[in-house]
């Protein structure tokens, strides 16, 4: 029905935009799965994809999930203790897990 009667989700779009425009309400107001869709010209209940190229120098890559001891704001055992020195074994433990080389690795 919306795909045909109104144009799609660019149709919807601009219907929702203009309904919004002229109430102020959020009701109308278009989400931004919807923006996209329309900016692509996507059809409706076809979920968009952003466009991607695979291997690029900038693509973030989660490779393992850890976490370092936690102290109460200021207050802890750990309070003292510096951010390298609690970091220091989780980044080994990850290193020798996943076998990512140190040069691969831009941040954490």
């Amino acid at each position: 029905w919306a795909q045909t009667t109104h144009g799609g989700s660019a149709g919807v779009f601009d219907k929702l935009n203009s309904f919004y425009a002229r109430t102020n309400h959020p009701l109308f107001k278009p989400c931004f799965a919807l923006a996209r869709a329309a900016n692509l010209q996507a059809p409706i209940g076809r979920p968009p994809r952003p466009t991607r190229l695979p291997g690029r120098s900038d693509d973030v890559v989660i490779v393992s999930a850890y976490r370092t001891a936690v102290g109460r704001a200021g207050r802890g055992g750990f309070k003292d203790t510096p951010v390298d020195d609690l970091l220091a074994p989780v980044v080994e433990r990850i290193l020798a897990e996943t076998k990512v080389s140190p040069a691969d690795i831009g941040d954490f």
